[in-house]
This record gives structure tokens, C-alpha cells and sequence, in this order.
């Protein structure tokens, strides 16, 4: 699932009147407050061990963002075109800003409130079986991690990782369990 995705899915839930953090100093001045995280397209090699200091955080973002200093006309471009900024990125190659995260940390496995996951287009490995204690962790997103797909039983193992998720989506690969009543 896109970021725009995303966006238009919390238009759409109750998370939409929740504040969005996007730099990690000023989240960590307010733990308590932090539902959502967006450290995306910030050069980040690890996920900051510093996370598990957020109590309340639902929605934890890492994967791309566009660049912030693009121009207007860039901006429209992405939107008028299949593919959006990543297939502009593709074409020019300096439209986002991505991470390049290979491993999950302990410390995000404490996040007991998290709901959505997203790592598009990071380096991730391999999935610890430990998320599976993340009980209302709904949706995660992890297009573009290449690395972690080369091993074609991954898909099952996801299933099986994360027993709880809803939504699952990967490199050719989507997942939706419908809600139990």
C-alpha cells in the first residue's frame, strides 16, 4: 500500500484527526502524544532503538517520500501519471528520499498498540516471528524489499508470522483476510 494510499485510508478510519510526527526529536519531546510516525525517506539504516519510548504509537511509516524540496510542476507530474513519484523517480532518479533499513529491532516489537507497518522499498531481510505478539498490528506494507522475496517460501512464512494481520502487501503479493464478525 502507497503512502497516498495510506492517506486516503485515514481519511477514512478514525485516524485521521491524529497528529503525525515526522522528525524524531520532536516526537521523543512528546512520547505520550505519538500515534503517528513518519521517518520515511530520512537515509535511516536501522529503526531508532529510541521507538519503543512511544507507548501509543499506531501507525509507524518507513519506507519513501518525495523529496521536499521538489518543485510544484514535479508535484503535479507525479499526480498525472500511472506510477506516480515512483515511476517519475525511475525516469529522472531524484524525486524521493528513501530508507535503508535491513533488520526489525527489538524495540519495535514492544509497540503493542501499532496497527500499520509500512517499509516499501527498504532492505529488509527477514521477518522476526516475534511480530506475531503484535496483536493489533492490521495492515503491513513491505513493496520493494527485493531481498527478503528471493526466498519464494516467504509468503508462507508471513501468513504464519503474522497470523493477526489483515492486510499484507508485498512485491507481487496481497493479502486480505476479511474481518471476523
Amino acid at each position: 500500500m502507497s503512502f497516498s494510499q495510506t492517506n486516503e485510508r485515514w481519511k477514512t478510519e478514525n485516524l485521521k484527526d491524529l497528529k503525525v510526527f515526522t522528525e524524531l526529536e520532536i516526537a521523543l519531546e512528546h512520547p505520550s502524544e505519538v500515534e503517528i510516525l513518519d521517518l520515511g525517506g530520512q537515509n535511516l539504516k536501522e529503526i531508532p532503538k529510541k521507538i519503543s519510548e512511544f507507548k501509543n504509537l499506531r501507525v509507524l511509516l518507513l519506507g519513501w517520500r518525495p523529496k521536499k524540496d521538489l518543485d510544484s510542476s514535479t508535484h503535479k507530474m507525479a499526480k498525472n501519471i500511472g506510477g506516480g513519484y515512483l515511476h517519475l523517480d525511475r525516469k529522472k532518479g531524484t524525486v524521493l528520499e528513501y530508507n535503508y533499513i535491513e533488520n526489525l529491532t527489538p524495540e519495535l516489537l514492544t509497540l503493542q498498540k501499532l496497527e500499520y507497518l509500512e517499509l516499501d522499498y527498504n532492505l529488509i531481510k527477514s521477518l522476526p516471528k516475534e511480530l506475531a505478539n503484535l496483536k493489533n498490528l492490521k495492515q503491513v506494507s513491505l513493496y520493494g524489499n527485493w531481498t527478503i522475496f528471493k526466498n519464494h517460501k516467504i509468503v508462507e512464512d508471513l501468513e504464519l508470522i503474522m497470523p493477526n494481520c489483515e492486510f499484507l502487501t508485498a512485491n507481487n503479493y496481497i493479502k486480505k483476510r476479511k474481518k471476523k464478525d
